[in-house]
């Protein structure tokens, strides 16, 4: 984006925090904080319709995934993402070694705006680089 934040960025961060608080999406996102697969089968056990997780993995991941849209799309400045939505970065990190094998079996489009809003600004890049090293033991 080639402007400065606006106060419509603040408001919709201040509306997706207000989403995050929702009773499911907080029991949601306290599961994904303590999920860490390690390999395919781990993620794979989440993805079938039947696992007692299923429905939380899906409104976690799609929630994160929608927010990057807002700055694919110019709707939310990549500054003010990077700041206040670290959360869905973190939950990239743990899923970005499995992306490979989740896109050829399952969704060619899984987690695919979260990966462009860290490949396109630097200011996500950044964040994103913190939460990667967290995933993988090395702070």
């Amino acid at each position: 984006m080639n402007h400065p934040p606006q106060h419509a960025d603040a408001d919709l961060i201040l509306k997706l925090y207000d989403l995050r608080r929702e009773t499911v999406m907080r029991q949601a996102r306290a599961w994904f904080g303590t999920f860490a697969p390690k390999t395919f089968a781990d993620l794979e056990a989440v993805l079938a319709p039947t696992h007692p997780q299923n429905a939380f993995y899906r409104q976690v991941t799609s929630y994160w995934e929608m927010v990057a849209s807002f700055v694919n799309r110019g709707v939310l400045h990549p500054d003010m993402y990077a700041d206040n939505c670290g959360e869905g970065l973190f939950y990239f990190a743990k899923l970005e070694l499995l992306l490979p094998e989740l896109r050829a079996k399952y969704s060619p489009t899984a987690m695919k705006q979260t990966e462009r809003v860290i490949q396109e600004h630097q200011s996500v890049r950044d964040r994103y680089a913190m939460f990667k090293e967290r995933v993988q033991g090395k702070k």
